[in-house]
């Protein structure tokens, strides 16, 4: 093939002199029709098509299944389950389902958009703005905001300050007594302070004291730490629990 894509829900788009293909993570090929879309690669689970006849862009799914109907005048690849298209000279979020949700606001390649439909845009001077699901911009300025993980996640204010914000993009919890600090997971974040971790809950209370040269994020009520030249995996201790001294 002259250029091939990555694979996404078990597909690649391929091309050999000016011919498509979707390859199959099973060995099968197949030749896309050039009379009636122009095709794309996979991304979240849909590809992008164009209408030749029109111009205006859609969606098809793994199953080539026409998933959103070509009328747009312009389309992004989908991304944590939503994309950015053009219509009429708006611009709208997207979910795969398609349904749309008009932005008040200029969307272009400098806009994030997390799994819960809130997100964010990039300035050119490299702050951002945050704006919640029902597209509503937030005067604040950050310098990071992470993906959500829970209905909170972790962000950087404009002073480089730690802090929790909700899917609002309320401040919920200030973290700035610490050095840093991750996104909350199972209830629990970890924080870091004078090069020792531990973790707080969602109101700020320091759950496991900084004892730890590493932490990592709780999963199934788990975490993987280390002290020094010691490793385990540690939980929050219960009533009865009984558990070794490190």
């Amino acid at each position: 093939y002259d250029s091939i894509s990555g694979f996404d829900s078990g597909i690649a788009y391929a091309m050999k002199d000016e011919v498509s293909f979707y390859l199959y993570d099973t060995g099968k090929k197949a030749q896309l029709p050039v009379s009636k879309f122009r095709y794309s690669p996979f991304s979240n689970g849909l590809a992008r098509i164009m209408n030749l006849k029109t111009g205006e862009w859609g969606y098809t799914d793994s199953k080539g299944v026409v998933a959103i109907d070509p009328e747009f005048t312009a389309a992004s690849d989908f991304k944590n389950g939503h994309a950015i298209v053009s219509s009429k000279g708006k611009d709208y979020i997207i979910n795969k389902k398609g349904d749309m949700k008009a932005a008040p606001f200029k969307l272009d390649t400098n806009v994030v958009i997390f799994n819960n439909g809130a997100g964010y845009i990039a300035g050119s001077d490299g702050r951002l703005r945050f704006f919640d699901k029902g597209m509503n911009l937030k005067p604040q300025e950050y310098l990071e905001i992470d993906a959500f993980t829970s209905d909170v996640t972790r962000a950087k204010d404009g002073d480089g300050n730690i802090v929790i914000i909700n899917e609002r993009g309320d401040k919920v919890l200030d973290l700035t007594q610490y050095d840093d600090a991750g996104n909350f997971s199972e209830g629990l974040a970890w924080v870091r302070k004078n090069g020792k971790y531990g973790y707080v809950d969602i109101q700020g209370r320091l759950v496991i004291d900084t004892l730890f040269t590493y932490a990592s994020d709780f999963k199934s009520e788990r975490a993987y730490v280390a002290k020094g030249t010691r490793q385990g995996v540690i939980k929050v201790a219960d009533k009865g629990d009984t558990f070794p001294m490190i």
